[in-house]
């Protein structure tokens, strides 16, 4: 099986970032399919649901993903495990760092 190695998730408060629930799905199965084929090291993509996210940490368990970081405000994150479960320890001493944006953070984790 094809895997992406590194996919770094930039959380975003821009709504042109954002897909409906509905079609959360239909978006990640085509970004990873466009990922796969650009075989590059590190991809990045921008997000702004919940829902767009928990597609990537499906795909981060079954393996298709290798790698999940989390970026916010010039900040990445190592804060998920390889079965897609949040490591919210790691998080504590960064997100002081913004606290206009730990709410919308914490939402999408």
């Amino acid at each position: 099986m094809k895997k992406i190695p590194l996919l770094v998730v930039q959380i975003s408060n821009d709504d042109k970032h954002a897909v409906s629930d509905a079609n959360a799905k239909y978006w990640a199965d085509n970004l990873i399919s466009e990922l796969i084929e650009k075989k590059e090291e590190r991809s990045v993509v921008k997000l702004s649901t919940g829902t767009m996210f928990a597609y990537l940490r499906i795909a981060l368990k079954k393996g298709i993903i290798e790698k999940l970081l989390v970026s916010f405000d010039g900040f990445e994150f190592d804060c998920i495990d390889n079965n897609g479960k949040i490591r919210a320890y790691i998080l504590p001493d960064h997100y002081q760092i913004f606290p206009e944006h730990r709410e919308t953070l914490m939402e999408l984790l």
